[in-house]
């Protein structure tokens, strides 16, 4: 981060996804706090994270076919379908 940002007024969006939460990645962020600002956002927020929202839908799109994609043909054909 200082040496992206060396100038100051760093900010770190932290999204609280489960594996943004374990013991290294929580003693990176408590050690480096000084570096920078942590702005935490709803893990899984289709109302902040509009992206969320079409994930969701390509993820249900694909599960409602009668059996999983195996090739990447297969799985972009599930997606355009959806």
């Amino acid at each position: 981060m200082l040496f992206c940002y060396p100038q100051g007024n760093r900010v770190f969006q932290q999204d609280n996804c489960t594996s943004h939460k374990s013991r290294l990645y929580t003693g990176w962020l408590d050690e480096h706090s000084s570096d920078f600002s942590v702005i935490k956002w709803l893990s899984r927020s289709p109302n902040l994270n509009p992206i969320e929202h079409l994930w969701n839908v390509w993820e249900q799109g694909v599960k409602g076919h009668h059996t999983a994609p195996t090739k990447r043909t297969e799985l972009c054909t599930a997606l355009a379908n959806t």
